[in-house]
């Protein structure tokens, strides 16, 4: 990871912002969001990626998505998560 672990917060929790708003044009996301919500608050970024990636599942993420969350998870130090982003947008475009 590359810049100061404060710098590396800050993007997780932008590019975490930016995958729920791909989200939230989906009629059933915003319950669905609440405890990803709860753990944003609190800095549980581990928790933050796996309720997103849940809920991204659920509801059949974007591609945009996806890469929002890819770009999270490497900044929080989970990059053996972002094989499955990166085939989740391989399969669709097939």
């Amino acid at each position: 990871m590359v810049g100061s672990q404060e710098q590396q917060r800050k993007l997780a929790r932008h590019y975490f912002e930016i995958a729920s708003s791909h989200l939230c044009d989906h009629p059933k996301s915003d319950p669905d969001l609440q405890s990803y919500r709860e753990f944003l608050d609190h800095d549980e970024f581990e928790l933050v990626l796996s309720e997103l990636e849940k809920v991204g599942k659920a509801l059949k993420g974007s591609d945009l998505f996806w890469m929002a969350l890819a770009v999270a998870a490497i900044q929080i130090g989970q990059r053996d998560r972002v094989e499955e982003y990166d085939r989740r947008i391989s399969d669709s475009a097939r």
